[in-house]
């Protein structure tokens, strides 16, 4: 089986099923939800360049992201 430069088996046009089903040209991907953010709970301006955010909320170090 031929592979790309990723590892991943190779995939042509005609490899591929054009089904109905397996089409998703006329389908969303996904559906985002994003809540306004509000100004408070502020870093102050050198802790924020550090950590590379104003809001206290939006700080997350690569640790806690596994335990939420």
């Amino acid at each position: 089986m031929e592979r790309n430069e990723r590892g991943y088996p190779a995939r042509t046009v005609e490899e591929c099923p054009e089904t109905d089903e397996a089409t998703l040209f006329d389908k969303p991907l996904a559906y985002a939800y994003v809540p306004i953010q509000r100004w408070r709970m502020l870093f102050p301006n050198d802790v924020a360049l550090d950590r590379a955010t104003l809001f206290e909320e939006l700080y997350k170090p690569m640790e806690v992201y596994g335990n939420e």
